[in-house]
Formats: structure tokens, sequence, C-alpha cells
């Protein structure tokens, strides 16, 4: 016999009890599903266990360290699977199905033992998206605009900042088995700018997966905010908003009906944009005004130069949306601007006349 058959007779002698161990894990797994009933009173653990495997025909092996204490169950009507687990988890005990047979042990054992380490690249989830603030408008020098034609640009950033790393970590741990994080071997942890590397049970991890699908879904969809601007009488303003010193009022239904039925709609603008995206949208004119003089002492008389300023009225609308992870809730930082003439401006004659 030569070498390579050899090696042959060896691959094969080996892949045969791993086929016949695999087969028989995926008999104990049919069993599981199948119904199950049964009624023990202050039986042995292991002598209920006995009773199963003969009446199901699987093996079971009860580790020793799990102990004997005694059970008292009665099922009927539900897959063997869900009757162990009435059996076992008060006990504080799991089973698995392992080297072709069902193992009874200590859940904190089998969890210790199916523990896997892996890693979740996060990037697409907790990168910025480019930002488009809004500009700001009223009454600025012609020279100090430095947004162009529509004025400078807002500078400093909202207050909603994108979900960040840290906010993602711990809203895994605040919805996926939170009170799991707490036990041996369980961890998350922050690699890098956009990595995060978990220990976990092969169930967590699943959920996990599934958390961060759900948010990347999230993370495609686009938000679209509506700013209204009425123009509404001050003997009307409780009537509306209830509180005219609140800060910040949320209308109904009926009260935007209100508002809509009192105030005289001077415009509204539309924003679409993603998720975490700061945007803006304005419609705005600009209007040139004399809002100085540079006064010229000649020998005799006194020349007053005009200095032309500009005045931006009309309205911005400033927002950044972001979608709570499973995208039912949403929080919008809105920062708008409303800037209209009082009237024209008054006249002021001005004469040159001698220098003193």
């Amino acid at each position: 016999m030569n070498r390579a058959t050899a090696l042959g007779y060896l691959v094969l002698a080996l892949a045969a009890p791993v086929l016949a161990q695999d087969a028989e894990d995926e008999r104990i797994a049919r069993a599981l599903e199948g119904p199950a009933s049964f009624h023990f009173l202050e039986s042995p653990l292991g002598r209920a266990l006995e009773s199963i495997q003969e009446e199901h025909g699987i093996p079971i092996v009860l580790d020793p360290g799990a102990g004997q204490p005694n059970v008292s169950l009665t099922i009927e009507g539900v897959s063997l699977d869900e009757s162990l687990r009435g059996l076992l988890e008060g006990l504080g005990l799991a089973h698995v199905v392992e080297d072709g047979v069902l193992l009874v042990t200590r859940r904190d054992a089998l969890e210790r033992r199916r523990l896997e380490v892996r890693s979740y690249g996060v990037l697409d989830l907790v990168e910025r998206t480019d930002d488009h603030p809004g500009p700001r408008i009223g009454i600025a020098a012609l020279e100090s605009y430095e947004g162009g034609s529509m004025g400078a640009i807002f500078a400093e950033d909202t207050g909603l900042e994108a979900f960040s790393i840290e906010d993602l970590e711990e809203y895994i741990r605040s919805t996926v088995e939170p009170a799991s994080w707490d036990r041996e071997g369980r961890s998350i942890s922050i690699v890098g700018a956009s990595l995060l590397v978990v220990s976990q049970i092969p169930e967590v991890h699943a959920r996990i997966e599934e958390v961060l699908e759900e948010m990347r879904a999230v993370g495609e969809r686009q938000v679209e905010v509506e700013g209204r601007y009425y123009a509404l009488a001050r003997s009307d303003l409780a009537g509306v908003v209830g509180d005219p010193a609140a800060r910040t009022v949320f209308l109904d239904a009926a009260a935007r009906q209100r508002l809509a039925d009192r105030g005289r709609l001077l415009d509204q603008l539309t924003i679409r944009c993603d998720n975490t995206q700061r945007a803006s949208a304005s419609s705005t004119r600009l209007v040139a005004h004399i809002r100085d003089y540079d006064v010229t002492i000649a020998q005799s008389s006194v020349v007053f130069d005009p200095i032309v300023g500009l005045l931006s009225e009309g309205m911005t609308l400033d927002v950044r949306p972001v979608l709570s992870p499973g995208g039912q809730r949403v929080a919008v930082d809105v920062r708008t601007q409303l800037v209209r003439f009082a009237g024209a401006p008054r006249d002021v004659p001005v004469t040159a006349g001698e220098a003193k």
C-alpha cells in the first residue's frame, strides 16, 4: 500500500464518524421540533430525563455538575424543545445538541462554551453626511458678506449630532438582550472610529446583525420637513398656541387648523434630506439701502458720501433630522429666520453747508 492510498483510507475513516454524528444531530433536532407530553411530580431530574429519552428515542446526557434536583412539571401540546426549556430554565440549566447527544448542563457553563467574538464594521452608520447650512439674513454691510449675495453662512453647528459609535454601542447594550451584558465573558468594545468587537453567544450575535440591518435600512431613508410661516395678530396668539411666552409649542391638528383660519400664510419652505444631514432652504431678496454717510469737510462746504448696505429680507429654514435606529421616531433640530420690512425707510433731508 503506497502512502497516497493509506492517506485516503485515513481521511475516509475520519470522515465516516463525523457524517454519522451530523446525521444523529439532525435526528435529535427533528425530535425536538415534535410534540411532547409528560407529567413529573417531585421526580429526580436524572429520572425525568431518562423518561424523556425513552419516550422520544434520543440520547440524553446529564452533566454531573448540573446536580440532581427534583422537578415538577406537566406539559402537553407543545414541542419537546419548549418543554425542556420549561423544565430546565428554573434550575439554571439548559440543553444543547452536540456530538450526537442532547446535553443538559448549567446555563452559564454552556454559554461560556458558546461565546463567539465577532467584529462589526459600522462606518456607514456613524459617518457624517455633507451638511448644507443656511444663510444669515437681515442687515449687513455689503463688504461683510462671506456667503455671496445670500449672506453669511451659519458657521456654528446645530444641537443634534449624527449617531456616533458611542451612541451605537449604548443602543445595542440597551436593546439587545440588555440583561446578558453583565454576565461573564460578554462584552462590546469600540476599536478605532468604526469597529465594534462583540463577545456573545450566537443568538445574540444574530439579533445584533438584525439591528444593524434595520439601522442601515433607516439610514437610506430620507426625511421631508415643511416649514410654514404665518402672520398672526397678537390678540389671536393665545387662542392658537396656548401660552404665548413658550419658546416651543407643539400644535395638534385642531390648533393647526385655527392657525390656518386666523393667520395669514406668508410663505412655506420644504426640505428633503438624508437622515442626520443638515440642510436648508431659503426664500429671500436683497434690498440696497443707505446705511451711513462718509462726511467730507472741504474748505467752505460739507459733502455727504452715501455708504450703501444690503438688507436681505425673507425667510430661511435650517434643519437636521435624526431618525431613531428603528425608524419609529424622528428628532428635528430646527433653526429658522423671518425678516420683513416694517415699512419704507423715512427720508432724512441732507443739505450741504459751510464748514465752521
